[in-house]
């Protein structure tokens, strides 16, 4: 009786170790580290507008209006969604950090999808260079912005080239090292 049970276990091991390591049954894999271009129906001044008039905050919870100057013509826009429980979007800051002090044309609004700002505060210790005068820092806790450009995932970048011609949305993790505007 023993050893018929011993047999059931070893072969329940045996199918369990072969589903989980040749039949990728258990296992997943990360998306590519290249930008996934989305053709949105939004323009760029119609995502301006909307980001002028939603009703945000900073990282620290206080009302936050972001000025028109920000937003000047031949000036190229990045709005970056991010959220701290997000592992693709924690990966991507050191890149897009960097890429930020080589391009000082570009205007970068960083926007946390976080609920709790004591999760953003936690980041941000991570990462002090993201609180550098680099990136406008914005807090979109109740998700209106975040609906507003349809955000169906994280990390996700809104980018305005300097021509104005268009709002290209990028829906995954960005290969900031080698992104061109």
């Amino acid at each position: 009786m023993k050893l018929k049970i011993t047999l059931v276990f070893v072969v329940l091991a045996i199918a369990f170790t072969y589903a989980v390591f040749k039949g990728n049954y258990f296992s997943f894999s990360f998306a590519p580290k290249r930008p996934v271009a989305v053709t949105e129906e939004l323009s760029p001044e119609q995502l301006f507008d909307g980001l002028k008039a939603a009703v945000v905050r900073d990282y620290k919870g206080a009302p936050l209006l972001l000025a028109d100057d920000l937003f000047m013509p031949q000036k190229p826009v990045v709005v970056h969604l991010w959220a701290s429980w997000c592992g693709p979007c924690v990966n991507e800051v050191p890149e897009l950090i960097e890429f930020a002090h080589k391009n000082p044309e570009v205007t970068f609004i960083v926007v946390s999808l976080d609920e709790e700002s004591e999760d953003i505060a936690k980041f941000m210790k991570s990462f002090p260079e993201f609180d550098s005068n680099r990136f406008i820092r914005v807090w979109d806790k109740d998700n209106a912005l975040a609906k507003f450009i349809n955000a169906d995932r994280l990390p996700m970048s809104a980018v305005v080239r300097s021509d104005r011609a268009r709002v290209q949305m990028i829906k995954s993790v960005v290969d900031w090292n080698n992104f061109e505007l």
